[in-house]
């Protein structure tokens, strides 16, 4: 539908390559797709469904991704710096937290990445670089 979220579910999307640089891609669904490698750099990923996705290796650095889900996603060596993982604004007293439960983010660049009230329970960040990064409120049990 013109104007609906995207809906990439389950697929590999390595093959578009660079041709998502740039794009809004605002409430996606990619749950389960798989994005190893891919350079999303300063990508609109706002309320993204990436639950289960396979971003190793990505490059999500300064990407916006306020109130994203990717609980159990793959992170190992993606690249997150400065990247916007904090609540995603639904109106005056409304926000929705960026999930990432059970994710793994082993080996991360997480530098300056904002987590602020992020759900990271059970987050793998073994190795992980979290220089300057903000975790004010987020859960880490």
């Amino acid at each position: 539908a013109l104007g609906g979220a995207a809906i990439f579910d389950g697929e590999d999307l390595r093959p578009l390559g660079d041709r998502l640089k740039g794009l809004k891609l605002s409430a996606m669904s990619a749950k389960g797709a798989c994005l190893a490698g891919l350079d999303l750099r300063g990508l609109a990923l706002q309320g993204a469904n990436l639950e289960n996705a396979d971003l190793r290796g990505a490059r999500l650095c300064q990407a916006d991704l306020r109130g994203a889900r990717m609980g159990g996603a793959l992170m190992t060596k993606a690249d997150l710096t400065a990247a916007d993982l904090s609540p995603l604004p639904l109106g005056p007293s409304r926000s929705i937290p960026a999930n990432l439960s059970g994710a793994r983010l082993r080996y991360a660049e997480l530098r300056r990445t904002d987590f602020s009230k992020a759900n990271m329970t059970g987050v793998d960040l073994s190795g992980a670089d979290l220089t300057g990064a903000n975790l004010a409120g987020s859960d880490l049990t």
